[in-house]
């Protein structure tokens, strides 16, 4: 099948992304884990369909809203209509949620601390994001965490889905170099085998099979043919310096009623063959994330230029 020859960057220009970050003011003392994706995930359910859920528990399947509930959305994203795409045949394809929950470090939230929580969604009408604005703010009011805390949305701030056409304008200087920091564990997949070692060539490949999924299911685009930019480009990375490490974390899933190991790569790399398409790609990714178990959290990395030595002597 012939595929739509989309430019990169007017696909991404055309990606209904939006991003809110919301601030909550706990009441009592809370204590964050590294992994507080794990927290948030677990509220968000529940939390939906209390917001939009109009059949009685157990009939999810049967419910004639179901191809457009926030819900299965979200957390069961599936192909939904036949389509000789790529992963069309899939049960579960990329979500169009992405979590912002670094840092991964443990914290304490004393009474009146600010709780806050980052948001990035494929919504083409603008409904989606603002269902899941109620829901966090009811799922905070009603009690977080193992010990019930609660608290109450102070506010938001929207952040406009641009600033990815800057890394890929300056990365057209000779000698530069881009600094990827993995800021919540990075879950690649490559050959089968979960990628252990950072491996820029595997992450480009994946940014450009995520964000043409996240296009195309969750906002009606055409699925674009391959760049031919970018990865010719991937091809060339290299990697000058890389200071990564495997960590592992856990989370319990009600519905499957059994503890679920997850880990992934931490740590910062320098890549230096970056051109203006991989640019592109890993600064729509820093918005996006990478890999797998994103509406957990995972696979949120940062991306800037490395200065060099003119830049250090202005």
């Amino acid at each position: 099948m012939r595929w739509n020859s989309i430019p990169l960057a007017e696909y991404l220009a055309a990606l209904p992304v939006r991003r809110r970050r919301l601030r909550f003011r706990v009441e009592a003392g809370l204590d964050l884990p590294a992994f507080s994706g794990a927290l948030w995930h677990s509220v968000i359910g529940p939390a939906l369909k209390a917001e939009v859920c109009t059949v009685p528990p157990g009939l999810c399947s049967e419910c004639p809203r179901r191809p457009e509930c926030a819900y299965p959305r979200v957390l069961e994203s599936a192909p939904g209509r036949p389509s000789n795409a790529p992963m069309a045949r899939l049960a579960r394809i990329p979500g169009p949620l992405a979590l912002d929950t670094a840092p991964w470090r443990p914290r304490r939230l004393d009474p009146g601390d600010d709780l806050e929580i980052g948001l990035a969604v494929i919504d083409p009408s603008g409904e989606l994001i603002g269902q899941l604005t109620r829901a966090l703010a009811g799922a905070v009011r009603r009690g977080i965490g193992r010990h019930r805390v609660r608290g109450t949305l102070e506010g938001w701030a929207d952040t406009a889905w641009a600033g990815i056409h800057d890394v890929a304008s300056m990365s057209r200087e000779p000698g530069r170099a881009l600094r990827l920091r993995l800021l919540t564990p990075l879950r690649l997949r490559r050959a089968g085998r979960y990628v252990t070692t950072f491996d820029p060539v595997a992450l480009v490949r994946d940014l450009g099979m995520r964000i043409a999924a996240l296009g195309h299911y969750h906002a009606g685009l055409p699925w674009p043919a391959p760049w031919p930019d970018a990865a010719a480009e991937a091809s060339g990375l290299t990697v000058a310096r890389a200071r990564m490490r495997w960590v592992e974390a856990h989370r319990f899933s009600r519905r499957q009623e059994r503890r679920i190991a997850l880990g992934g790569l931490l740590g910062d790399a320098e890549v230096v063959g970056a051109g203006p398409a991989v640019s592109a790609l890993l600064a729509a990714g820093a918005v996006l994330h990478a890999g797998k178990a994103t509406s957990l959290g995972f696979g949120q990395f940062s991306v800037e230029i490395v200065a060099g030595e003119e830049d250090q002597r202005r």
